[in-house]
């Protein structure tokens, strides 16, 4: 019989006026809600979902360059520019309904580097690697066990250095 686990993860049943209005999902199957949990993924295309998916990957943000490259490869960069510009404008009108003007705002570029503004969307990647650093850190309260190394793990599994999932 297995034993469980102290800390178990759980997830909010029900979104809270402050979350910000959208919530992706990108493990499993890709999910995009709004608060009132309307599901908005369906009315989004296969490339808009990736340049999501690409974004929600890299939180502290990915060049440009390095996102055209990886969806549009054949592409000239100034091609591949102009096409990443244009589905995101896209998103951003298919996401107006749903949250509003602040939709401009959802993607936000620092010098050559774009991500997904936290303010407007969480993603559940980055909610398990938060939780994975503050567990790390014994920084989390209700598990009494956390940042001690896992029992029963051969000295070289203990000794390694955890990786962040992002």
């Amino acid at each position: 019989m297995r034993s469980r686990s102290k800390c178990p993860a759980r997830l909010p049943a029900r979104r809270k006026p402050s979350d910000p209005p959208l919530s992706l999902t990108v493990l499993g199957r890709m999910r995009l809600r709004d608060r009132g949990g309307h599901d908005l993924i369906s009315g989004i295309e296969p490339k808009k979902r990736e340049i999501m998916t690409l974004l929600a990957l890299h939180p502290d943000g990915i060049r440009r360059d390095t996102l055209v490259t990886t969806l549009w490869p054949d592409s000239t960069v100034h091609a591949g520019h102009r096409r990443f510009h244009g589905h995101l404008s896209r998103l951003r009108d298919r996401l107006r309904p749903a949250i509003g003007e602040s939709c401009r705002d959802l993607v936000v570029r620092d010098d050559k580097h774009y991500s997904l503004n936290p303010d407007l969307i969480t993603v559940d990647l980055w909610a398990i690697n938060e939780t994975i650093r503050r567990h790390a850190s014994g920084r989390h309260r209700s598990c009494p066990s956390a940042g001690r190394t896992p029992a029963g793990l051969p000295r070289e599994a203990r000794a390694r250095p955890r990786r962040s999932l992002a």
